[in-house]
């Protein structure tokens, strides 16, 4: 769920990017902080950070760990493939993170930065529409992000 700041006007916003190809989006989007900062919304500056995991990040405790704990604060999430250049997603993981998120964010914004099979996939899983399913391409990452902030943003009523 965002958070406000009151102090500086902030609109913080969460984003896990998940999958084989979390290097190849991060990478395109060209801040190498892992952060966005947009322009005003509602009197408010939405600040979007991106936190990465890999394709199966349960296969290491910490990184399993991180992510759930994270999934609390989610504001809107990023699955990546990239087959073409042998960064295919993992089928186990994918349905271990539907179950997790299961109990509350499985309907939160998500785009598909990768294949036509992950996109499907994700939408029998989670039951919810994509908000955008593009190829894994630099040129595709900006459009993604746009696409996922103004669903993010939707949801967000800062008074």
């Amino acid at each position: 769920m965002a958070r406000m700041d009151p102090d500086t006007h902030d609109l913080h916003l969460q984003v896990i990017v998940f999958g084989a190809a979390t290097e190849d989006f991060l990478g395109a989007l060209g801040h190498p902080d892992g952060i966005w900062r947009l322009g005003e919304f509602k009197g408010w500056k939405p600040v979007i950070r991106f936190d990465g995991f890999p394709a199966d990040p349960w296969a290491d405790p910490a990184a399993g760990d991180a992510l759930e704990a994270l999934i609390p604060r989610m504001d809107g999430l990023v699955l990546t493939d990239d087959f073409s250049t042998g960064k295919h997603y993992a089928g186990r993981a994918v349905e271990q993170l539907a179950r997790t998120l299961r109990p509350g964010k499985i309907a939160c914004p998500a785009v598909v930065f990768g294949g036509g099979a992950l996109a499907q996939e994700w939408e029998t899983l989670s039951a919810a529409k994509l908000v955008l399913a593009t190829e894994p391409s630099a040129a595709h990452a900006q459009a993604a992000v746009r696409a996922l902030a103004k669903e993010m943003l939707r949801h967000v009523h800062p008074r």
